[in-house]
C-alpha cells in the first residue's frame, strides 16, 4: 500500500524524455514557416532554409524589396504571402543589384487588405518567379434579420358588406419601425394576392368594403367566406410570415 499513488491522471507529471520528444513534434509542426526578418529601409534579405518553404509579410503603405542572394541552386523554392493593407504596395525581387522581373501576367492584386502569393526558385543560375493574386477577401454576407410576425390579427364584420381588420401596433410589438404592412384577400390560405392595402402607415383598424388592387369594384358577398392574410416587410430584412384569418359574411 505504501506504493499506491492517488494522484489524478490530469496532475501526473510526464518524464523529461517524453516531454523532449513531444517538444520535437511541436517544432516539426511550426517549423515549415520561414521567419522573415523585419524590413530594413523597406528591404528584406531572405535567409533561405529548405525546411521552411513558406513566409509571410504585411505591408502597410510601403513598397518592399526582397533580396534573394541566399536562395540556393536546385533546392525547393520559397512561397511568400504578401498582405497589402493599403493595396498599392509593390514587391520587387533582387539578386544582388539585379532586379528579377516578375511574370507579365497575372498582375498583383490591388485594393485594401488584398494579398498575393509569390513563389520563387533558382535553377541553373536563373531565378523563376510565379504569382498567384488572391485579391481582396470577400467579407461574409451581413446577417439578415427576419421580421417578427404581426400579432393580434383579427377580423370582425362591422356592416352588411364590410370587414374591419385589427392588429397590434407593429412598431411597438416588434421594436422595428418603418415597416410596410400588407393585407391581402386571397382565394386560398396560401395565396399571396390580391392586396387590400399595403402601407408604412396602414390604418389600424383597417376597414375593407371589398375593393382590392386590380379590382376597384369588388364587393363582399353575403354567405361567402373570405380569407385575409397579413405580413410585414422592410428593406434589408426578411419578410415576416403571413398570418391568416377567415370570416364568413352574414
Amino acid at each position: 500500500m505504501d506504493q499506491l499513488d492517488n494522484t489524478s491522471d490530469l496532475n501526473k507529471p510526464i518524464s523529461t524524455a517524453t516531454k523532449t520528444e513531444l517538444d520535437k513534434k511541436q517544432d516539426a509542426v511550426v517549423s515549415n514557416f520561414l521567419d522573415l526578418p523585419a524590413p530594413v529601409a523597406n528591404v528584406i534579405t531572405l535567409v533561405y532554409d529548405p525546411l521552411k518553404p513558406y513566409g509571410y509579410v504585411e505591408l502597410n503603405g510601403n513598397n518592399l524589396t526582397i533580396q534573394l542572394d541566399d536562395l540556393e541552386e536546385g533546392e525547393p523554392g520559397v512561397g511568400i504571402k504578401v498582405k497589402k493593407v493599403v493595396g498599392t504596395e509593390a514587391v520587387t525581387f533582387k539578386n544582388g543589384t539585379t532586379t528579377i522581373a516578375p511574370p507579365a501576367t497575372p498582375t498583383p492584386s490591388t485594393g485594401a487588405n488584398s494579398w498575393d502569393l509569390w513563389f520563387v526558385e533558382k535553377f541553373k543560375s536563373l531565378f523563376f518567379i510565379d504569382l498567384k493574386p488572391f485579391g481582396t477577401p470577400t467579407p461574409p454576407p451581413a446577417p439578415v434579420t427576419k421580421l417578427p410576425n404581426v400579432t393580434g390579427f383579427g377580423l370582425q364584420q362591422t356592416g352588411p358588406h364590410q370587414v374591419t381588420i385589427s392588429y397590434n401596433n407593429y412598431a411597438t410589438s416588434s421594436g422595428i419601425s418603418g415597416c410596410t404592412l400588407q393585407i391581402i384577400r386571397p382565394t386560398s390560405a396560401t395565396g399571396t394576392a390580391p392586396t387590400v392595402d399595403s402601407s408604412t402607415n396602414l390604418a389600424n383598424p383597417k376597414v375593407d368594403n371589398g375593393p382590392v388592387v386590380g379590382n376597384a369594384n369588388a364587393t363582399l358577398d353575403t354567405g361567402k367566406t373570405y380569407i385575409y392574410r397579413m405580413r410585414a416587410t422592410k428593406s434589408g430584412y426578411t419578410s415576416s410570415d403571413w398570418v391568416t384569418q377567415s370570416i364568413t359574411i352574414i
